[in-house]
Protein backbone atom coordinates (compact mmCIF):
# COMPACT_ATOMS: atom_id res chain seq x y z
CA UNK A 1 0.00 0.00 0.00
CA UNK A 2 2.57 2.59 1.15
CA UNK A 3 5.77 2.76 3.10
CA UNK A 4 5.70 3.58 6.80
CA UNK A 5 8.52 6.02 6.02
CA UNK A 6 5.93 8.33 4.49
CA UNK A 7 4.51 8.73 7.98
CA UNK A 8 1.16 8.70 9.68
CA UNK A 9 -0.01 12.04 8.28
CA UNK A 10 0.65 10.82 4.72
CA UNK A 11 -1.28 7.63 5.37
CA UNK A 12 -4.25 9.60 6.72
CA UNK A 13 -3.99 12.03 3.82
CA UNK A 14 -4.11 9.13 1.36
CA UNK A 15 -7.21 7.72 3.04
CA UNK A 16 -8.85 11.17 3.06
CA UNK A 17 -8.14 11.57 -0.65
CA UNK A 18 -9.73 8.20 -1.37
CA UNK A 19 -12.82 9.20 0.64
CA UNK A 20 -13.01 12.60 -1.06
CA UNK A 21 -12.82 10.94 -4.49
CA UNK A 22 -15.59 8.51 -3.47
CA UNK A 23 -13.39 5.41 -3.55
CA UNK A 24 -15.13 4.01 -0.49
CA UNK A 25 -14.07 0.37 -0.77
CA UNK A 26 -10.44 1.38 -1.31
CA UNK A 27 -10.50 3.84 1.59
CA UNK A 28 -11.95 1.18 3.88
CA UNK A 29 -9.40 -1.46 2.81
CA UNK A 30 -6.55 1.04 3.23
CA UNK A 31 -7.77 2.07 6.69
CA UNK A 32 -7.99 -1.53 7.93
CA UNK A 33 -4.58 -2.24 6.43
CA UNK A 34 -3.22 0.80 8.29
CA UNK A 35 -4.69 -0.43 11.58
CA UNK A 36 -3.11 -3.84 11.06
CA UNK A 37 0.23 -2.28 10.15
CA UNK A 38 0.15 -0.14 13.30
CA UNK A 39 -0.71 -3.14 15.52
CA UNK A 40 2.04 -5.19 13.86
CA UNK A 41 4.69 -2.49 14.33
CA UNK A 42 3.77 -1.86 17.98
CA UNK A 43 3.99 -5.61 18.68
CA UNK A 44 7.39 -5.72 16.95
CA UNK A 45 8.61 -2.89 19.18
CA UNK A 46 7.32 -4.72 22.29
CA UNK A 47 9.22 -7.86 21.29
CA UNK A 48 12.42 -5.86 20.79
CA UNK A 49 11.84 -4.15 24.14
CA UNK A 50 11.47 -7.58 25.77
CA UNK A 51 15.08 -8.34 24.82
CA UNK A 52 14.87 -10.05 21.44
CA UNK A 53 17.02 -8.98 18.51
CA UNK A 54 15.34 -6.69 15.99
CA UNK A 55 15.89 -9.15 13.18
CA UNK A 56 14.13 -11.90 15.13
CA UNK A 57 11.23 -9.63 16.10
CA UNK A 58 10.56 -8.57 12.51
CA UNK A 59 10.80 -12.15 11.25
CA UNK A 60 8.58 -13.48 14.05
CA UNK A 61 5.82 -10.88 13.63
CA UNK A 62 5.86 -11.32 9.86
CA UNK A 63 4.98 -15.00 10.35
CA UNK A 64 1.89 -14.25 12.45
CA UNK A 65 -1.08 -14.60 10.13
CA UNK A 66 -4.42 -13.03 10.91
CA UNK A 67 -5.25 -9.97 12.94
CA UNK A 68 -6.80 -11.97 15.79
CA UNK A 69 -3.60 -14.00 16.22
CA UNK A 70 -1.54 -10.83 16.08
CA UNK A 71 -3.68 -9.27 18.79
CA UNK A 72 -3.39 -12.38 20.99
CA UNK A 73 0.40 -11.93 21.28
CA UNK A 74 0.20 -8.55 23.01
CA UNK A 75 -0.31 -10.22 26.38
CA UNK A 76 2.99 -12.10 26.09
CA UNK A 77 5.14 -9.08 25.30
CA UNK A 78 3.48 -6.24 27.18
CA UNK A 79 5.76 -5.33 30.12
CA UNK A 80 2.79 -5.55 32.49
CA UNK A 81 1.23 -8.62 30.81
CA UNK A 82 -1.84 -6.67 29.72
CA UNK A 83 -3.87 -8.06 26.86
CA UNK A 84 -5.08 -6.08 23.86
CA UNK A 85 -8.53 -5.56 25.40
CA UNK A 86 -7.04 -4.00 28.53
CA UNK A 87 -4.79 -1.74 26.48
CA UNK A 88 -7.15 -0.64 23.72
CA UNK A 89 -10.64 -1.84 24.65
CA UNK A 90 -12.62 -5.00 23.99
CA UNK A 91 -15.09 -3.19 21.72
CA UNK A 92 -12.23 -1.94 19.55
CA UNK A 93 -10.82 -5.47 19.23
CA UNK A 94 -14.21 -6.84 18.19
CA UNK A 95 -14.63 -4.08 15.62
CA UNK A 96 -11.13 -4.64 14.26
CA UNK A 97 -11.86 -8.35 13.81
CA UNK A 98 -15.13 -7.56 12.02
CA UNK A 99 -13.42 -5.01 9.78
CA UNK A 100 -10.65 -7.48 8.92
CA UNK A 101 -13.31 -9.99 7.87
CA UNK A 102 -15.04 -7.33 5.76
CA UNK A 103 -11.74 -6.30 4.20
CA UNK A 104 -10.88 -9.89 3.30
CA UNK A 105 -14.30 -10.43 1.72
CA UNK A 106 -13.89 -7.26 -0.36
CA UNK A 107 -10.35 -8.08 -1.43
CA UNK A 108 -11.25 -11.65 -2.42
CA UNK A 109 -14.39 -10.57 -4.24
CA UNK A 110 -16.71 -12.52 -1.96
CA UNK A 111 -18.90 -9.61 -0.96
CA UNK A 112 -19.83 -6.10 -1.99
CA UNK A 113 -20.86 -3.65 0.74
CA UNK A 114 -23.03 -0.58 0.35
CA UNK A 115 -21.54 2.89 0.23
CA UNK A 116 -23.13 3.92 3.54
CA UNK A 117 -21.74 0.84 5.29
CA UNK A 118 -18.25 1.50 3.92
CA UNK A 119 -18.34 5.22 4.80
CA UNK A 120 -19.37 4.50 8.40
CA UNK A 121 -16.85 1.67 8.77
CA UNK A 122 -14.04 3.85 7.40
CA UNK A 123 -14.88 6.74 9.75
CA UNK A 124 -15.15 4.41 12.75
CA UNK A 125 -11.91 2.65 11.80
CA UNK A 126 -10.06 5.96 11.55
CA UNK A 127 -11.18 6.80 15.10
CA UNK A 128 -9.97 3.41 16.36
CA UNK A 129 -6.67 3.84 14.49
CA UNK A 130 -6.06 7.18 16.20
CA UNK A 131 -6.98 5.61 19.56
CA UNK A 132 -4.50 2.75 19.07
CA UNK A 133 -1.75 5.15 17.99
CA UNK A 134 -2.34 7.46 20.97
CA UNK A 135 -2.68 4.69 23.57
CA UNK A 136 0.42 2.90 22.23
CA UNK A 137 2.38 6.10 22.62
CA UNK A 138 1.00 6.59 26.16
CA UNK A 139 1.69 3.00 27.27
CA UNK A 140 4.93 2.22 25.45
CA UNK A 141 6.38 5.48 24.17
CA UNK A 142 6.00 4.12 20.63
CA UNK A 143 3.06 4.88 18.36
CA UNK A 144 3.71 2.40 15.56
CA UNK A 145 4.87 5.09 13.15
CA UNK A 146 8.24 6.07 14.58
CA UNK A 147 11.41 4.24 13.63
CA UNK A 148 11.62 0.81 15.29
CA UNK A 149 14.32 0.29 17.89
CA UNK A 150 17.37 -1.63 16.82
CA UNK A 151 18.75 -4.41 19.01
CA UNK A 152 21.70 -6.27 17.54
CA UNK A 153 22.44 -8.48 20.55
CA UNK A 154 19.81 -10.35 22.51
CA UNK A 155 19.25 -9.31 26.13
CA UNK A 156 17.45 -12.51 27.04
CA UNK A 157 18.65 -14.58 29.99
CA UNK A 158 20.77 -11.79 31.47
CA UNK A 159 18.85 -12.19 34.72
CA UNK A 160 17.47 -15.75 34.50
CA UNK A 161 15.11 -17.00 37.18
CA UNK A 162 16.33 -20.59 36.75
CA UNK A 163 19.81 -21.47 37.85
CA UNK A 164 21.61 -23.36 35.11
CA UNK A 165 24.90 -24.70 36.44
CA UNK A 166 26.31 -26.36 33.35
CA UNK A 167 25.64 -26.72 29.64
CA UNK A 168 25.01 -30.42 30.24
CA UNK A 169 21.90 -29.50 32.23
CA UNK A 170 20.35 -28.43 28.94
CA UNK A 171 21.18 -31.70 27.14
CA UNK A 172 18.33 -34.14 26.75
CA UNK A 173 19.35 -37.78 26.68
CA UNK A 174 17.49 -40.17 24.39
CA UNK A 175 15.26 -42.48 26.37
CA UNK A 176 16.21 -46.16 26.57
CA UNK A 177 13.49 -48.59 25.60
Amino acid sequence: MYSVRLGYSSAISRISTLVKNKHHAESFVTTVFTIEKTIRRVLTELIISAGFKSKFARKYVKQINGISRLIAYYEFYDPDNRNFDTLFGRENRLQINDWATMRNRIVHGERVYGIDVLKKATNDALIVLEHIKTKSNDHFGFNGWDRLSVRVHSRLHHEPTSKITSPKALTISPSKK
